[in-house]
């Protein structure tokens, strides 16, 4: 039984960062990644909107592949 709830527990930020790269993606779902990456680069209104989205992107991404290491080890 132990086992199970322990099981549980590490599946759940697993699920959770895994929703935050679809919310991220969907962040691009409507255009290129490149020309949102472009618009990042060059400047506009909303630069750092998309920057933000970008490294919110790159850590919750980087946090799933950690954890999933983990629950292989």
């Amino acid at each position: 039984m132990e086992t199970q709830v322990k099981e549980k527990n590490k599946a759940l930020p697993v699920a959770l960062g895994t929703a935050l790269m679809v919310a991220t993606g969907s962040a691009f779902a409507e255009g290129d990644l490149a020309t949102g990456a472009t618009t990042a680069i060059s400047g506009g209104s909303s630069t750092l909107q998309t920057v933000g989205i970008a490294i919110i992107g790159v850590v919750a991404g980087v946090w799933v592949i950690k954890r999933v290491i983990a629950l292989i080890r």
